[in-house]
């Protein structure tokens, strides 16, 4: 499985979601583990990935690194219109 990353506003935001997904992926006979999703708390996080994927929860727009952020998913070819946005 390739890695799920996660933009969230605060690491209880990405840890709140991560477990609601995981239990929906094991539901739908999905495998998962904890190292299948990714805290996107830094561009480092971004480095080797090529088009990344994930979802943006919570606050997430309001992070102060949100266009260094973006213009590493560009650098990827990737970008946060393609990360899918989930209300917390």
């Amino acid at each position: 499985m390739s890695k799920i990353y996660i933009l969230a506003g605060t690491y209880e935001q990405f840890k709140t979601f991560r477990h609601q997904l995981a239990e929906l992926m094991i539901e739908s006979g999905v495998g998962c583990t904890t190292g299948d999703f990714v805290y996107l708390d830094s561009c480092e996080k971004l480095l080797g990935c090529y088009k990344p994927w994930g979802y943006k929860v919570g606050t997430w727009s309001e992070r102060n690194d949100i266009e260094e952020l973006n213009l590493m998913l560009l650098a990827r070819q990737s970008s946060l219109d393609e990360f899918i946005e989930v209300l917390l």
